[in-house]
Formats: C-alpha cells, structure tokens, sequence
C-alpha cells in the first residue's frame, strides 16, 4: 500500500486476508472494486439475511462484475442519448439517480457510472418535483436513472413538464435491476475501451445540501476527494478491517452511505444492508435490529429514532450492548434516553459529517467513556478551526490541508481556504479533543431582546410525542419564541376546539422542553402553531423540515399569531362578579398564576420571579378584559404600564381594587401619584438606613474625603458583563498598579453558562480583546447582591474585604418600566455592598463608588444647572422607577458616609454612549431605540437642547480617575463638559439613513400610535412611557455642572466634543447588531 503522507492507525494489519490496494491515486474507486476482485476475490463485501432470514455474502468478485455488467448499460444508455441529441465523442455527462432502491444495486449503478468516466448525481427521492427539475439545471443532469415505483415515476414526469416550459428534456431511464447486474454472467461483458477514465480533479460525486433554506445545492467531490472518503479510517485509532458495519437504514444519496462505499474497497470493512429487492426492504426498527442480529454486525450506523425505539423495549438491550459502536446522525438523540443506554454499557457515539466536508470523525475513536457519548472526535486527516462564536460555543470551520480538500470553499482562516461549516460545537471540559454539536449558528433564535435561544434540544424533546411528527421553534427578533408543529395524528387547526383539544393533549410534553429551557425560551400554550393539512411542512433529504423555507411559508400565520398573542387575555377565567378586595385578590392571583412559570407570593416582586413583557400583557388584558365585561366604564383610561407600576400580587389587586369602585375617576390624580411616589421613596429611604446601622460598624465619620491610592490596586468591580463594566473590567486589568480584580456578577443557573464565558461573549461584542481574561489578576465571582454575605462563602467573603481597596457598585438593573418596588432587590444588594467596605480590616478602608444615574434628578423642576451634589427633595426624582430606585442609593451611600465613615463617591452618569473603538453602543438603550424605531417610522424627531453623551470606554477612565481623586466633593458627573446641539447628532443620523426630521411634537404622537396599535412587536416601540417622561422633562434638558469633576479626572478634562465620526461608529455597530 502507498499513501502519500503518513497515517496514524494502518487497516488490515492484523488481517492476511485483506491486500491493501494502492491508495495514492494510481487507481479510482469503482477500480479499487476490480483491483480487490483480482487479489481477494472471495473476500466478503456485502453481508445480509435474505428473505428467509438465512445468512448471504456477497463477494468482490461478485461485485465487481455487477460494476462492469452496469456500466455496459450506462454505456450503451450514453451512446444511445448522444446519438438521439446529435452529439458526438466521448466527453463526461451527469447522471444523475432518483431510486428508491437496494443498497447494493444502487452502489453498482453509482460505481459503474463512474468506471464509465462519468459523474453520478445522487438524488434525494424526498425532493419535490422542482427541487429536481432545479438540481437538473444546475448540474447537467438531464438523464435520470428511476426506480419503477409509481412515486418516483410521477415525481420524474412533473419535473420533466418544468423543464420542458424551459425549453429542456430530461430523459428517464431504468435503473438496472439486482438479477440485470449481479449473477448474470461468470465473465465481464465490458468493453474497456470504451471506458473513460477520469483525471484526479474531474467531478465523479454529486451530492446535494439538505435544502434547509432554499432548494438544495449540489455539492461536486472529484476523484482525489472521493478517495479521500476511503482512506479516513487510516486516520483513526482501531483498525476496523474485517468488522461488519450495519448500513441498512441510511439512504445511498446520504454522505455518510456514500462514504461507506468508498470505505469498503479501502479498508476491508465489510457493509452490512437489507437484501436485494424491488421494491427494496422499508426500514423499521424491528426488522433493522433483526438483520443486526443475524448479521452480527459489529458497527451500526443510524438515525436516533431507531435507537429510542429500540430503547423502548427491555428484550433489546443484548443486542444493543453486543455490538462494539453505534453511531447515531442526522438529529439530535434524546438525552435520557442515551444516558439510559451508556449506563447500561451500550457504547454510543454521534457520527459528525456534512456533504461540504464528507464524513469527519473517527468512526471507532478508543477511549472515550461511555457516559461521554454525546461527544466525538474529529478525524486526524481534517485542520478544523474553532471559531469562538459566545459562552463555551466554537463555530467550526475546516482548513483545506494535504490530507484533507473539503468540496465547498467559502471561508479564509489565517490566509487558508476553508469551508464554515455553520455548525457550533461545544468542547468537552476536561478533554479538550472531544466535541459535541450544541446547534447551527443559522439556527440560533434571536429574539428582540437581544437573549438567544437555541432550538435543537427543546424540539428534540418535543419531538418524543407521539402525537407530534415535525416541530420547528420560531421568534427570531420578536419578543417570545413561539413552534409550529405538524401533528402525526389528524387535526383540523382551523376549528378552535380541535386546536385547543390538540394543545392540551401535547401540552405535558411542551412543559417538559419548557422544563429544560430558559425562562425567556418558554413556550406559551397560545404560541403553539400547529400546521395545517393543506400546507404539510416540507422535508430535506435527511428528512428534517426545511426550517427557513417552511416559515416563510407560514410567515402569514405567524403574523397573525403574534398579533392574537399581543392581544390576548384568559377569557376563560370567570370574572368577578362583584369586585370585593377577596374576589379582586383571588381573581389577580389566578390571572398570574397562570402565567408564571414558578408559584409567587402575594407580595413577591414579578419581574424578580422572572416576569417577561409577554407574561405581563396577558395579565393585564385579562384584567382589562374581566373589567371591560363587569364595571360599566371605558378601560382605556387605564394606564399602559399598570402592571409595571404596580408589581406584586397584593399591588395590583389593590389597584384593580380601587380602579372597579371609581372607574378612574380621580380629580388629584397626578398629584396624589407624585405624593404615593415620594412616600414609597421615603420609607424605602428610611427602612434601608435602618438596615444599615444595625449591621454596619461604627467609625470615625471625619475622614469622609477621597485619599491617595496604595501602591498595589486590588478592585472589585460589581456588574462586568454589561457595557460601562466591561470597559472598567479591561482597564484595570490592563493597568500596572492593579495586583488583582474581583469581577461579581450574578449567576444565571438557567442560562447553564460560566460567568467567564459570559465575560468573553461581552468583550467580542464590544471589539475587546477576551485573551484579557486569561490574566491570573482577575477572579470571577458568583454573587448575589440581596443575599447575606452577597451570597459569598464565608471565606471568600473574609478575603475580598480584608483585601479591596476599591470597591466600584456598577450593577443595576436598567429597566425604565419598572416600579420603584421591583428595584427593592438592588437597593439590599447596595447596602450589603456598603457593609463590605466598612467591614474593612484595612486603616483607610477601600474606595467606594455607586454608579448613579442622572434618572435620580429626573423630575427636578429647577432651570437652574444641577449642581454636582444630592438632591434632598425625592420630588427631584419622582417620575419613574429606576430614577427613584437612584435616588434612594444616592442618599444611603451619602448617609454611610457622612454617618458611617464610608469613603464614598456618587458618580452620577449622564447618557453613555458608543466607545472610541466599534461605537458599541447597547442596543436596548433609549438613544438606540429611538434611531431604530425612526427608521421604521420614516422619520427623525427634532429637540432644541444639547447632548453631553461620554463614550464608554472614556466614562470607565473617567470613573477610574474619580477613584484616584484626593476631591472632597461626594457626587461627580460622569458626562461630558463638552455637549453638542441634538441638531448636530441627529442631522448626521439623519443624512446616514436619508430620513426626515420632524418636530419632537410630532415624531412622539407617530411613535404613541405605533406603540398602543396592539400590533407592534419590535422592542423598539416599548419606551413610550419613558419618551413620554422624556417629553415633559427629558434628561437633556437640564445642564449639569461638570467643574469638579473634569478637576477629579483628567481624562474629562481633555475630552474632544462628540463627532460625526462617532456617530457613523453607532450607526454601523446598530446595522450589525440588526436595529435597521
């Protein structure tokens, strides 16, 4: 044997009776089958029970007259086809197969094609008639071996009828029968010299893509990738010479059944399959396990659906457990049902392979544990490259290399040809080898909210109905996922009681997936689309739905779900019928009982328990729809975000309450709201200072000015993750005088993913560079903020206090619907915080710095510039939740230092926009909303008043700056003291995008339709009630004294006025993160 590189794992070693043929290129294929007839005639090739169950072989030597007795017919077809088209010589033609046929005629007719010199086109028999007429275009491929059976006969004629509207025939042929080909005679009937042999680089293979998102693209392998197919083994590390691998279920125009083809001549393997017929045996699970059994098959390839069936039954497991691998593909298996099996010793591993690439991992890898069978390893003769795409995901990409020439070329890594494969994978976390898929990046489901959702698992587990055939989960930039599924039983999804019958009946197996998902990828029952008999959901050759292709096909219905959703409300709860407070508490409980995932309390806050925006409107038009039907006055005087306002259980009851016995009706309305504001501010004021002196130390309060920095930095920074926390988190890591940072963030056990991986998914987002958070000097640390201790352990805890030396509290939660109640968490996190850093064993105690926000200011009605100090008046604040919720923190930090001898610092943000580097700018904030939100509506709002926006990356040296300041001064501005006219960003948005600028007047009266239409689902259109507060006292409108704090840093004092440079920065950072 001769291969021109070196291999790692040489095949038939251990056998005499197999010859290793040449396998550097001298010979092809289809006369590697002649060559082994030649040397190794009665050498097994094919193993299978016939009709009697009784064992049969087939040889090489059989075989490899069926090759020549096929390709004389291929020729003599080909002659027939150019004389009949007035075409001469002996040039290459595509034939192509559309068969439903056995595996070992449908391997002789492929082989004879090219031992003719020709290319074979593998059709997928499961493509529509003009996916073929499509793929006959393409390719060339105008005449078409077919099976007799009446299927693909008329799947044939009605491609023909389309390609005849194109001026094109395609001839049908008879594809050659098992007794045409195979002991028919003892000697060839070639003519070789009628063969034509083919170069390294001529295309012998086509296959074609699954057709997930448009018709299917044929995919070419030439002779020299088509030998590479066989010799892929030798790069693995079990010689698998003379084992018997069970290929019954995989249809011959699958990669991985071709690949077998080109396996067998190359490495000995013998391939086991169903017995000749026609029609051919139809795979089930009992008679494929059955023909394992009688084969003694050692390897079985095949799809999860047959595993979990065998699963299913107790009498099986032997056999399962007797064969050496069972590699499963095409889906994802079902997770218990594999664990299930490894516990009982059968070994299972996932076969990896794509059309682009052919097949890619060991086939037989030696030492992979059997509770590890999800993973795999990739084959050694593949360069793959592991693109970091966030968390602990790689998308993989394969480098084109001497041993390995994938047949697609569409990608460039470190100057290389490669193919981007699409695929995401995740790496083991102990061995670094093995891989598994975690999903497509084409798949990933992105909702408007900018959290992700990955499809694959929870369909996977929906799928595991039996009622249920096909599921496909959708919400890509909405603002929940919602799944169509296509039922195997029959219903009628146009009768409501069908439909609703049909919900219920899968509804314990769509709780089980919402089980495992994440609470923003919950699936409501009224967001199950169940599709209709008329328009079946169309499959891809693997026989999985054709994703995009079938959503545009319902995009209609979508829509209207969507719309039925926004709108919804549970009208089957009985509405009070006197509005008592015990029958308004009961019907309030129910509403949200039956919308949250977990069981809340009366007075638990929702939106901590997990509360999305979908939740929220169905329980407050359940609530407007049990009013609408009980109290005899119009609903729409409620407020749009009474839900928000009023955020537990026991609140909005009382709302509700109040609002049956009047209607709404309340003449002091605005200022009896202003008063509850400033009350609720003040007893949160005064409850949380009460907390802070019984569990903080007394200290010397004099000492309550910023003092020199030690020479060696240890930070803590709180909140990391976000944009403002990244860009602290990269500096000091960056700066020489840090020794050490401890990162705290909250984990999210549900999101499954590392506080690290999040970190790294932040800084690529963000153009930083994540090698930074393989420096030693940062920690990352779990916390939770409310909790005692932040939910540290003890020793932990011990060694973050006795070691901080800056303590900078930047996590908060930016969300401007929310009532001042729901920030109640935050504000026990800031105390707890606080206690921290007076708990200090060090003589000066660490820095401390909260970062405020110009929102505690938000209902100042001075005219005068606010000044760089605390507010005493709450009315100053009062307007809206998150401003509120500042302006308690502002006056307990303020309290703790004066009081408490807290060597504190305020440092109040003003709008934080892109950094100097990418312009990344989150897109959830006001300013980003309203450009995304303008491009929707056509048109851009006017304001007469300047903007002092600080870029990220210089509001992080600015802060660092401030920690370093010996200034008195408690409260410093972290804003520009360099603003601009809003006329100035907004005409460069404008002349970027070609809108036109209306008055604010105007432009807000256009966005307030849009956003209470009921039919708006961009998240853009969700900050009315913040644009309406912006309105009557935007932020901008005041100007905020910068002298002090331009004093405190030098990076402030130097900074250049925003330009239209940073401007086509944030607009080119939206673009891509798919705001317009």
């Amino acid at each position: 044997m001769t291969l021109p590189y070196p291999v790692s794992t040489l095949q038939g070693a251990n056998d005499p009776t197999f010859k290793r043929p040449p396998l550097d290129g001298s010979l092809t294929i289809p006369e590697l089958y002649i060559h082994q007839a030649q040397h190794t005639p009665d050498r097994p090739l094919y193993v299978y029970a016939d009709a009697e169950r009784a064992l049969q072989t087939i040889r090489y030597r059989d075989a490899a007259l069926a090759i020549d007795h096929a390709a004389a017919i291929v020729l003599d077809h080909a002659d027939a086809l150019k004389a009949k088209r007035g075409e001469g010589g002996n040039g290459r033609m595509t034939f192509g197969i559309l068969a439903v046929a056995d595996t070992i005629t449908y391997s002789a007719t492929m082989l004879a094609i090219m031992r003719c010199g020709h290319t074979v086109f593998c059709i997928s028999t499961r493509n529509s008639a003009a996916a073929v007429a499509h793929l006959a275009r393409a390719t060339g491929a105008f005449q078409l071996f077919v099976s007799p059976d009446h299927a693909m006969q008329h799947l044939v004629h009605e491609a023909s009828e389309m390609l005849k509207q194109d001026g094109l025939n395609l001839d049908a042929l008879p594809i050659p029968q098992f007794d045409q080909v195979y002991f028919k005679d003892s000697v060839s009937s070639l003519d070789e010299g009628r063969l034509r042999r083919p170069s390294a680089d001529d295309p012998v293979l086509i296959l074609h893509s699954s057709g997930s998102t448009a018709f299917p693209k044929p995919i070419y392998s030439n002779t020299k990738q088509f030998l590479e197919y066989g010799t892929t083994p030798y790069f693995g590390e079990i010689d698998w010479c003379g084992y018997r691998i069970a290929m019954h279920s995989l249809p011959m125009f699958h990669i991985m059944a071709a690949s077998s083809v080109a396996w067998a001549p190359c490495t000995g393997v013998i391939l086991g399959c169903f017995h000749p017929a026609s029609p051919p045996v139809f795979p089930t699970s009992g008679i494929f396990l059955e023909d394992i059994n009688i084969t003694q098959s050692d390897i079985v390839v095949t799809v999860p659906a047959f595993i979990e069936e065998w699963s299913r039954e107790a009498e099986n497991l032997p056999a399962l457990q007797r064969v050496k691998q069972i590699v499963y593909g095409g889906a994802p298996m079902n997770k218990a049902i594999g664990n299930e099996l490894a516990k009982a010793g059968v070994r299972l591993t996932p076969g990896y392979g794509m059309t682009e690439v052919g097949y890619a991992t060991m086939v037989l890898p030696a030492d992979i544990a059997p509770q590890d069978w999800e993973y795999f390893k990739l084959s050694l003769h593949t360069r793959p490259s592991f693109v970091p795409y966030e968390g602990k995901m790689s998308e993989l990409f394969f480098v084109q290399s001497e041993t390995h020439h994938p047949c697609v070329l569409d990608a460039t890594i470190d100057g290389k040809p490669a193919c981007e494969t699409k695929d995401l994978l995740e790496q083991h976390p102990t061995r670094p080898e093995l891989w598994k898929v975690f999903g497509r990046a084409d798949d990933q489901i992105v909702l408007s909210t900018g959290e992700k959702t990955n499809p694959v698992p929870l369909e996977a587990i929906m799928r595991t109905d039996p009622n249920i055939a096909v599921v496909i989960m959708f919400g890509r930039g909405r603002f929940q996922n919602g799944v169509l599924i296509q039922p195997s039983i029959p219903v009628n999804p146009s009768d409501e009681g069908e439909l609703i019958a049909y919900r219920n009946l899968i509804w314990d197996t769509v709780e089980k997936a919402n089980a495992h998902a994440p609470s923003h990828s919950t699936i409501f029952k009224e967001m199950i689309l169940v599709a209709s008999p008329e328009k079946p959901v169309e499959l891809t050759a693997k026989g999985t739905p054709r994703r995009q292709v079938t959503l545009a096909a319902y995009s209609r219905e979508i829509e209207e779900l969507y719309e039925t959703v926004k709108n919804a409300s549970q009208t089957d709860m009985e509405s009070p019928a006197e509005w008592t407070e015990q029958a308004t508490l009961d019907f309030i409980r129910g509403a949200v009982g039956r919308v949250m995932r977990d069981a809340v309390e009366d007075d638990d806050d929702l939106f901590q328990f997990g509360c999305d925006s979908l939740q929220a409107t169905m329980v407050r038009n359940t609530i407007m729809h049990a009013l609408r039907e009980t109290v005899k006055q119009p609903v729409h005087s409620l407020p749009i975000n009474f839900i928000y306002e009023h955020p537990t259980v026991a609140a909005l009851a009382s709302f509700v309450y109040h609002w049956a016995l009047t209607g709404g009706e309340s003449g002091s309305r605005p200022n009896s709201e202003k008063a509850l504001k400033v009350a609720e501010m003040e007893q949160l004021l005064e409850q949380f200072t009460q907390y802070l002196n019984e569990r903080s130390p007394q200290k010397d309060a004099s000492a309550n000015g910023y003092h020199s920095s030690p020479n060696e930095e240890v930070v803590v920074i709180t909140g990391t993750t976000g944009y403002l926390g990244s860009f602290l988190l990269e500096q000091t890591i960056r700066d020489p005088r840090v020794r050490k940072v401890y990162a705290l963030n909250r984990y999210s056990s549900a999101s499954g993913v590392t506080l690290v991986d999040r970190q790294r998914d932040a800084f690529r987002s963000l153009g930083i560079d994540p090698v930074l958070l393989d420096n030693s000097k940062v920690e990352f640390v779990a916390a939770d903020y409310p909790r005692e201790r932040l939910g540290l352990v003890a020793d932990k805890y011990e060694e973050i206090r006795a070691s901080a030396t800056t303590i900078i509290h930047n996590a908060w939660r930016v969300d401007f619907n929310l009532a001042l109640a729901s920030f109640k968490p935050l504000i026990k996190g800031l105390c707890n915080m606080i206690e921290l850093a007076l708990g200090s064993t060090r003589s000066t105690g660490p820095h401390f710095a909260f970062v405020s926000s110009i929102g505690a200011v938000q209902g100042r009605t001075a005219t005068d510039a606010v000044p760089e100090a605390a507010l005493d008046d709450p009315l100053s604040a009062a307007g809206g939740g998150y401003g509120e919720s500042k302006w308690v923190a502002e006056h307990l930090v303020l309290y703790a230092r004066s009081r408490l001898g807290l060597n504190g610092l305020i440092a109040r943000t003003g709008q934080l926009s892109g950094d100097l580097r990418s312009g990344a700018w989150n897109s959830k904030e006001w300013f980003p909303a309203l450009v995304s939100a303008s491009a929707k509506m056509g048109i851009l709002p006017e304001r007469d008043e300047d903007v002092a926006w600080l870029p990220m990356d210089q509001a992080a040296s600015t802060l660092l700056d401030f920690t370093r300041s010996s200034s008195p001064t408690a409260v410093l501005h972290l804003m520009t003291p360099r603003p601009v006219p809003w006329s100035k960003v907004i005409s460069a948005v404008s002349a970027r995008l070609d809108l036109p600028t209306v008055s604010w007047d105007e432009w807000l009266q256009r966005y307030r339709a849009r956003a209470t239409s009921g039919k708006e689902t961009d998240r853009a259109f969700n900050l009315a009630v913040f644009f309406e507060a912006f309105d009557k006292n935007g932020p901008n409108h005041a100007h905020y004294i910068t002298k002090e704090s331009a004093l405190a840093s030098d990076t402030l004092a130097t900074l250049k006025p925003l330009a239209e440079e940073d401007i086509e920065r944030y607009l080119t950072f939206w673009r891509r993160e798919g705001l317009f």
